[in-house]
């Protein structure tokens, strides 16, 4: 059962990998030609936004929510693009990942006590991805269809068409923006996810080297049956640290733009509260930014806390008891989970809940500036 439910998923995550890279995998052409094929079709999107954009900034009749709504979805368009982009330019490194991910159900290791650990971890990343999917799924059809529903029951049209006109055609408006705000949505999602379920996969992999190193102090037994226990572990060390190395470059310009677009994002919204706080539209689209970017922020904290755990559970092994050969291996894991791994933005910008707090603090304090400029 486990076997099927993971080739559906690989399935899935080929697909999701090639909306975020554009670039086919294991001659998947036609899900490649169709992502560039919506990617193509957001930017003539954006091209659309950015001509209404005008004529709703600048028309007074036009209240504050929308023009905020104008300037949110150019943002978001743009995100989307300039990511999959991002994606694009790192689809060696994509490609290493997905075929470790796949390693990890399709090669069986001989060891009887890390078989039995990779395949419980496993087991879990699998729930874990399905589950997470199913939920990011159910957000955007939500999210996307409250949009809709606030932009027509507002009559707003935030997109103009040249040469078509928007008083005589507005029931054509609408449908254009409903079906391209599922569109962009549902492609969004998929691009997303894949570096969910990679992120997943990733602090999996370094609870397995976690419970291997435990198991060198807490079941001996298992240590006798299995002599190659900690040379295991050792490899299974290095391979996160190899793994890790490859999932930061895939990411790092990736998460750059998704910090640096999110703030503008915030910034947008927080001033359209703090001109209207009583528009609930626009605290739902508030809620998916922070949701988004707490998401990303997460990911970097997990990772970086379980591999401070990977020093700590070293150290608390009975190393004393080993002989020399033991004791070097475990000194040479040490010296390598000294410093703890984490997410890097662009390869500087540490990842974390931390960071996290510091991008709203600096979204208040510019979006509190903004109102006190606009009201001198």
């Amino acid at each position: 059962m486990c076997e099927k439910e993971f080739e559906n998923f690989f399935i899935l995550l080929i697909r999701c990998i090639t909306s975020r890279t554009l670039r086919p995998i294991r001659g998947n052409y036609s899900e490649s030609l169709t992502s560039i094929l919506v990617t193509t079709f957001t930017g003539l999107y954006a091209f659309w936004l950015l001509d209404r954009c005008q004529d709703i900034f600048l028309d007074d009749n036009i209240g504050v929510t929308i023009k905020i709504m104008n300037a949110l979805m150019f943002e978001g368009i743009l995100q989307y693009i300039l990511k999959n982009l991002g994606g694009a330019v790192y689809h060696k490194q994509f490609i290493i990942l997905t075929n470790w991910i796949e390693d990890l159900y399709k090669v069986r290791e001989e060891n009887e006590v890390i078989r039995e650990i990779v395949e419980n971890e496993t087991k879990k990343a699998l729930k874990f991805c399905i589950t997470s999917y199913k939920i990011y799924i159910y957000l955007m059809y939500t999210g996307s269809f409250a949009l809709f529903m606030g932009l027509f029951l507002n009559d707003a049209i935030l997109i103009q068409i040249r040469n078509f006109d928007i008083d005589s055609n507005s029931w054509t408006y609408h449908m254009i923006q409903m079906v391209s705000i599922v569109i962009i949505a549902r492609w969004h999602c998929l691009a997303d996810a894949a570096i969910i379920f990679i992120g997943i996969y990733i602090i999996i992999y370094v609870n397995i080297v976690n419970r291997m190193i435990k198991s060198l102090t807490t079941d001996p037994a298992k240590v006798t049956l299995c002599p190659d226990l900690l040379i295991g572990t050792l490899k299974k060390h290095v391979k996160i640290l190899e793994i890790f190395g490859h999932f930061n470059d895939a990411i790092k310009l990736i998460s750059l733009l998704q910090l640096t677009l999110s703030l503008f994002m915030l910034l947008t919204l927080l001033f359209g509260l703090q001109v209207n706080s009583m528009e609930l539209s626009i605290y739902l689209p508030f809620i998916c930014v922070m949701v988004q970017l707490f998401i990303l922020c997460c990911f970097g904290e997990f990772i970086q806390s379980r591999t401070e755990d990977i020093f700590q559970n070293l150290y608390l092994t009975n190393w004393h008891e080993m002989n020399l050969k033991d004791q070097k291996v475990i000194y040479f894991m040490l010296i390598n989970s000294l410093n703890a791994i984490g997410l890097k933005a662009g390869g500087m910008y540490n990842i974390s809940l931390v960071g996290f707090v510091q991008i709203l603090k600096l979204s208040f304090s510019f979006s509190a500036m903004m109102i006190t400029f606009t009201k001198k």
